[in-house]
């Protein structure tokens, strides 16, 4: 079976094509291996879109080594609380709310939630839920995902 790294470098490509984004590739080994990917773009993601990726990805993995066959291949939008960990995703979601836990304690405290307030540098600037602002570089997190709100700036139209 082919490595993590391998998965990846035979996924972005495909999903760079048309315009999206490779969120997260897990891998769990057993009887039947399983590979989650994880996909997103500027405007959501279908799941036309993500079985077309699915199928490309599977014909791309069978012309490699035909016993890809018995691996099980998860397609699916990153969704709502997507996670994030570049300074270019936190940029992009500059405003939207998250959670996330830090690698070493603050004040006594891991886990979080805030507010990208801005992007600077290596660092990002979170207002957390007291209203202090937190100054942190993405290697410092040890998971941050967003936590959007669904009807956040719909309303009904009359």
């Amino acid at each position: 079976m082919q490595t993590r790294e391998d998965l990846v470098k035979l996924a972005e490509p495909i999903l760079e094509e048309i315009g999206l984004e490779l969120v997260e590739l897990q891998v769990q080994r057993g009887r039947k291996p399983l590979v989650r990917i994880s996909i997103d773009g500027p405007d959501g993601v279908s799941i036309d879109q993500c079985a077309r990726i699915s199928r490309q990805i599977e014909r791309k993995l069978e012309s490699i080594d035909p016993e890809t066959r018995m691996i099980a291949l998860e397609v699916s939008s990153a969704g709502m609380n997507r996670p994030i960990w570049s300074l270019a995703h936190f940029q992009r979601f500059v405003g939207s709310n998250l959670s996330f836990v830090l690698r070493e304690p603050r004040d006594g405290r891991k886990s979080y939630k805030g507010s990208i307030e801005s992007v600077s540098g290596e660092s990002v600037s979170i207002r957390v839920e007291n209203g202090d602002m937190l100054t942190i570089r993405p290697d410092e997190f040890e998971k941050a995902n967003l936590d959007l709100d669904p009807w956040l700036g719909k309303r009904d139209k009359k």
